[in-house]
């Protein structure tokens, strides 16, 4: 949970819309975390609880999947649709927060050996999605974004677009020392704001990587929908109920 009122999923920071609470919750602001409680009566439901409490944790995987479907006709399970062949799923973005402390040059070649790209902030959507990562890592102040200053005092992106969307904080831009030419990103309480820093100090990057997921199926035949794997951690021997 951020800002005590909206739910978020990690890594993609998009906003919970589906829900299973249990009766009565979410109800503590300070549990910012979902627990997923199997019964045998009601099945599987939904409690908030502190991020600091031990449990078995459910993992999933791939991020890039292609779906190959076999050469008789399948049905995703919606009568009349299917998945052809072809048919991407709208695109997903993922982040990563890098562990090592670089300069602003390092981070977009960190972020690129990593797969993925230096951030870009184009609206408030993608503001706060980062700013949720950003809540879910204990990591403290300023992260590298891909933002940068031309000799004409604009701002860009990595890839040449021009900052619209803005979330400077107060007095921001003012290019302290005549040398604040890189964009940060700033934890500030339960959000984020930016601010402008020399490209020479070191952060933490913020990488992106858009993740698509692919059907190949045969012309006109209906493919399964993509299916992500789960995997369960079992290693605790107090947990409640095996799923």
């Amino acid at each position: 949970m951020i800002n005590g009122v909206d739910w978020i999923w990690f890594p993609s920071g998009r906003k919970v819309i589906y829900t299973k609470w249990q009766k009565g919750q979410p109800d503590n602001i300070n549990e910012r975390c979902i627990q997923l409680i199997v019964t045998r009566d009601l099945g599987m439901e939904w409690n908030n609880l502190v991020c600091s409490a031990a449990l078995p944790f459910i993992c999933q995987s791939p991020t890039d999947i292609i779906t190959r479907c076999p050469t008789a006709i399948a049905t995703n399970g919606n009568s009349g649709s299917c998945d052809i062949k072809g048919v991407v799923s709208p695109p997903v973005t993922t982040y990563q927060l890098l562990t090592t402390p670089v300069t602003h040059k390092e981070a977009l070649a960190a972020c690129e050996a990593a797969g993925m790209s230096l951030v870009g902030i184009q609206s408030k959507e993608k503001s706060d999605s980062v700013n949720a990562v950003l809540q879910a890592s204990s990591l403290p102040g300023s992260f590298w974004t891909s933002g940068y200053k031309d000799k004409e005092n604009k701002w860009f992106w990595l890839k040449g677009d021009p900052v619209v969307f803005t979330n400077w904080k107060v007095g921001e831009p003012n290019n302290a020392g005549s040398n604040e030419e890189c964009l940060t990103v700033l934890k500030s309480g339960t959000g984020s704001l930016w601010n402008d820093v020399p490209c020479d100090i070191k952060l933490v990057p913020v990488c992106e990587k858009v993740v698509t997921v692919k059907n190949e199926g045969h012309e006109g035949s209906c493919c399964r929908a993509p299916v992500v794997n789960v995997f369960v951690d079992k290693e605790s021997s107090d947990y409640p109920y095996r799923l």
